[in-house]
């Protein structure tokens, strides 16, 4: 840290450094290896047992991670070492450290010391800088070497300068740029705009500026960041800032960051609407993410404690019946969980003749679902901490029936409380004489898309009508 080039350019907001090579060691990569067979072995024992069932594909990740972003934001970098320090004192109080302990907190004051000599420097440096920008990041970077950021743009910084110490100096990618961008920097947002310390036009300004850092550094990968969601009351929090983000970024033309939008049923349809219209426009870094599928999958997967299986008449008779029921199985087995099947009674027989003979100790139920009509049946006994699995099919597929078109509307109305898989097994045998250009395969699927597009333009149009 004390030996990183710097560089604070006297016609931005934003401080640099100058590297962007950031290759995990494979050193670094030998020591964590080693590290987590020590101290997970059980959990990377799983890891191989989904692996080799193929059911999972899993690896170590050694260079990702998510800062504490109220702790940095609340305390800043001289809070967080004032932190780190009466903790250890508090431990050595009561007799509590251990040479583990020890060795942690020195680390981790160490690197805290470090960092806020490598803002010295930069504040240091700033000061040989004329430009009418220069007071403004002097006074920041003064501000974050002795404290907490108390406005907006001080926070911004904060962001930055973390990012930048993480990625360039040690090698870590941050994959976040606070816990919802809008919702971490709304406070000072708000403070400033109802204290007149700044106005929204200057907001906007910092915000660019911000926002073209990862732009000019256009890594191949991109940086995201998330907007909206929902807070752990499930209230949404999209606010002002929200909008303010998307439009300076729809005013600035660029790609990165890639900005992702947490979506639920409480998300206002005007920024949803801008979203789209940004897209519409040609922008192609924008997600749409389902917030409350998103909150399903952070739920353990070893706390599911029973997989329903819908299965359709004559599954049996397709090409990948036996893949899917295998890997079914061997996802039960792994979770020692309960699988039960919904299916027809010849389509029973197969499933339980092959689990009996593969997979014998796989807990296994069967309930006779003559009509696919009897899904919603089902939809009924799931919980949950249930996975879902549909078996589908495409269309001139044996198995495939006209009911399926319904299957997207079945799914959002009575299996929206559970995780979800929809699986379309090989279809290697389908005669491809039923296929031409101007009847392909894909038939059905267009159809579907036709029918989701026009409900999207249908909810634009209604979005539109109310901004």
């Amino acid at each position: 840290m004390d030996n990183t080039r710097i560089d604070v350019n006297e016609h931005d907001y934003f401080i640099g450094i100058w590297t962007w090579n950031r290759p995990i060691s494979p050193h670094s990569v030998y020591l964590w290896n080693e590290e987590n067979k020590r101290l997970y072995p059980s959990e990377l024992e799983t890891i191989s047992n989904f692996d080799s069932s193929g059911a999972v594909f899993g690896f170590l990740d050694f260079d990702h991670t998510v800062p504490d972003w109220d702790s940095l934001l609340s305390l800043g970098f001289a809070g967080v070492l004032q932190r780190l320090r009466d903790g250890y004192q508090q431990l050595a109080q009561k007799g509590e450290i251990t040479q583990r302990k020890s060795e942690f907190y020195e680390g981790c004051i160490i690197e805290y010391e470090a960092i806020l000599r490598f803002i010295d420097r930069l504040y240091q440096y700033s000061l040989t800088k004329t430009h009418e920008k220069a007071k403004a990041y002097s006074n920041c970077l003064r501000a974050l070497r002795d404290g907490a950021p108390t406005d907006i743009y001080e926070a911004m910084q904060l962001i930055y300068i973390y990012f930048m110490i993480s990625e360039s100096v040690e090698h870590y990618q941050v994959r976040s740029l606070g816990f919802g961008l809008d919702a971490s920097l709304y406070p000072f947002y708000k403070n400033d705009i109802e204290s007149g310390r700044y106005t929204k036009e200057e907001i906007g300004e910092f915000l660019a500026y911000f926002l073209m850092q990862w732009s000019a550094i256009g890594n191949y990968w991109g940086q995201p960041l998330y907007l909206g969601g929902r807070d752990r009351e499930g209230n949404c929090k999209v606010n002002q800032l929200s909008h303010l983000i998307l439009e300076i970024y729809d005013t600035l033309g660029i790609y990165n960051p890639k900005i992702q939008i947490k979506v639920s049923k409480n998300t206002p349809k005007a920024f949803v609407y801008r979203a789209l219209k940004m897209v519409q426009g040609g922008n192609t870094s924008l997600v749409f993410c389902h917030d409350e599928m998103i909150v399903k999958c952070l739920m353990p997967v070893n706390t599911m404690r029973r997989i329903m299986v819908a299965v359709p008449p004559k599954a049996e008779y397709e090409s990948g019946f036996y893949k899917w029921v295998e890997r079914i199985s061997r996802i039960g087995g792994q979770l020692g969980c309960r699988v039960h099947f919904w299916a027809h009674p010849d389509t029973i027989q197969r499933i339980n003749g092959y689990v009996n003979r593969f997979h014998s100790n796989l807990r296994v139920e069967f309930t006779v679902m003559d009509d696919w009509d009897d899904l919603l049946l089902m939809s009924s006994k799931i919980a949950y901490d249930h996975l879902t699995v549909i078996v589908s099919a495409r269309k001139g597929a044996i198995s495939y029936q006209s009911s399926f078109e319904e299957l997207p509307n079945q799914i959002t109305r009575y299996f929206s409380n559970s995780s979800l898989i929809l699986i379309y097994p090989d279809q290697l045998g389908d005669p491809l004489e039923n296929y031409t250009f101007s009847s392909p395969r894909s038939q059905a699927e267009n159809r579907i898309y036709n029918n989701v597009s026009k409900w999207v333009m249908k909810w634009v149009k209604r979005g539109e009508e109310q901004v």
